[in-house]
């Protein structure tokens, strides 16, 4: 076992935040442990999560992603299923969000999520990380898209695919979120 929370000298990790000595965790001590608590340290043990529940191809869209803090696995909504979150473990799916929606992208802070639903336009919302309080983003004319919405680091900006996927004139936009 290492201590996640010393460096190479055997000394507490930490920083200056706000004027305030406080503690500090390696990110990279983080990735190991998870590594080694979720993979079973390089067994090559892989886990079957959703085990048929539904088809993970049914969406054009990515058909999972992480939560906000890495602790659920959101599957994709799409054609006649919800977009549901899942324990990273592996678990019951509980529904999240609208019940149109089909991919969705926490801020970098995790407060906010931003979301797309399978509508006429492919409207995309912005909500609380709970998917409350949502309101109109953007949306398209009837016949064209938006797709894959991600938050800039700074979480000021969503950047998307959108455009006529019938035609393949598919541009990469900026919105102030």
């Amino acid at each position: 076992l290492h201590n996640l929370n010393r460096d190479q000298s055997g000394l507490p990790k930490s920083q200056f935040d706000g004027g305030v000595q406080r503690a500090r965790l390696s990110s990279q001590a983080l990735k190991r442990a998870a590594r080694s608590a979720y993979i079973g340290s390089g067994t090559g043990t892989f886990v079957n999560l959703t085990k048929g529940i539904d088809d993970e191809f049914a969406t054009d869209s990515p058909s999972c992603g992480f939560s906000y803090d890495g602790s659920e696995i959101w599957l994709s909504g799409g054609p006649g299923r919800r977009l549901r979150l899942m324990p990273l473990m592996g678990g019951a799916p509980r529904p999240f969000l609208n019940d149109r929606a089909v991919s969705v992208a926490w801020s970098p802070d995790g407060a906010r999520v931003v979301y797309h639903l399978q509508d006429d336009g492919d409207s995309m919302y912005i909500a609380d990380r709970t998917g409350g309080n949502a309101r109109l983003l953007y949306r398209r004319n009837a016949n064209e898209h938006n797709h894959f919405p991600v938050w800039s680091t700074d979480g000021r900006s969503i950047y998307f695919a959108s455009g006529t996927p019938v035609t393949k004139e598919m541009d990469v936009w900026r919105i102030a979120a």
